[in-house]
C-alpha cells in the first residue's frame, strides 16, 4: 500500500469492502479503523443503521449503573436516545450464554430506568438467523423488556 492510498479494500463473502485508511480517515476528520475479523459484524450495525432511518446514534458506547449496592456495566452495539433509550445488539454468532447474561444485565438497566424516567428501555436487537428470533423474545420476557427483533437475510 502507498501511503497515499485514502481508501482500502477487502473481500468478505467474495465483495469487495472499501474502508478508508488512517490518512484517508484524518483527511476527513474521523477516527481511523483499522481492518477487523469482525467486518461481517460491522456490516450488520451498518445494515440496521440504514434500516432505522440512519439515526444519530453511538457506537459500542458504555453504559454504568448500580443496582442494590452492585456496579454494572453494559456496552450495546449501538444507543440511541430520544424520547428513549433505544439499546441496538447485533448477533451473528454471539453464544446464547452471553446474550442471557446481557438480557439480565438490560432487565437490571430497565428497572432503574423506568423507576428514573417512567418508561421502559427498547432493545431493537438484530440476527441474521430466523432460529434465534423466538430463542431472543423468550429471554426479553424472561427479564421484562421490551426487545424488537429484526432478521436480515443475506448478509
Amino acid at each position: 500500500m502507498a501511503t497515499d492510498e485514502l481508501l482500502l479494500v477487502t473481500r468478505f463473502s467474495n465483495e469487495n469492502i472499501y474502508y478508508l485508511s488512517k490518512s484517508g480517515a484524518e483527511r476527513i476528520g474521523v477516527k481511523p479503523i483499522k481492518k477487523s475479523i469482525q467486518i461481517d459484524h460491522h456490516l450488520l450495525r451498518n445494515e440496521a443503521w440504514l434500516m432505522l432511518g440512519m439515526p444519530n446514534w453511538k457506537v459500542e458506547s458504555p453504559i454504568k449503573f448500580a443496582l442494590e449496592g452492585k456496579e454494572h456495566n453494559i456496552i450495546p452495539d449501538a444507543l440511541m436516545i430520544t424520547d428513549t433509550l433505544y439499546c441496538i445488539e447485533i448477533d451473528r454468532k454471539q453464544n446464547m450464554i452471553k446474550n442471557r447474561k446481557k438480557f439480565e444485565t438490560y432487565g437490571k438497566l430497565n428497572f432503574i430506568y423506568q423507576a428514573q424516567k417512567g418508561k421502559k428501555i427498547i432493545i431493537k436487537f438484530f440476527t441474521t438467523l430466523k432460529s434465534r428470533k423466538k430463542l431472543i423474545e423468550k429471554l426479553a420476557e424472561e427479564f421484562q423488556v421490551v426487545c424488537e427483533v429484526y432478521v436480515i437475510e443475506d448478509i
